[in-house]
């Protein structure tokens, strides 16, 4: 049996793997969401590679995937007005659909 001859070279991520003040707002209390929190959507049918309209907003529809916590999921990814593309992850957990906030904007996806 052989092992590494060298420890692997050290790396810093420079984005986190998961935001720690990310929290699952499961009631719209009518004061709007904060942009660190999950938006709790109860009923929602989503078909991959169409579109999709939630608060207004129109997004395109990823193939699904599963998640780490074993949820599908998909990545809804809309053009914003700067020319900017938002892609936000929305993920089923067995009750109801996560709408989470954009990780990254940016303007060459």
């Amino acid at each position: 049996m052989l092992g590494c001859v060298s420890q692997p070279q050290s790396v810093k991520a420079n984005l986190p793997l998961v935001n720690p003040s990310f929290t699952h707002n499961l009631s719209d209390t009518g004061t709007g969401l904060q942009e660190s929190e999950a938006k709790a959507i109860p009923e929602l049918n989503i078909n991959a590679n169409e579109a999709i309209v939630i608060d207004g907003n129109s997004y395109a529809v990823s193939d699904s995937y599963i998640s780490a916590m074993g949820n599908q999921c998909y990545r809804l990814k809309r053009q914003g007005r700067s020319g900017s593309t938002e892609v936000r992850p929305i993920c089923n957990n067995q009750t109801h659909w996560l709408l989470y906030p954009a990780l990254v904007f940016s303007n060459t996806l």
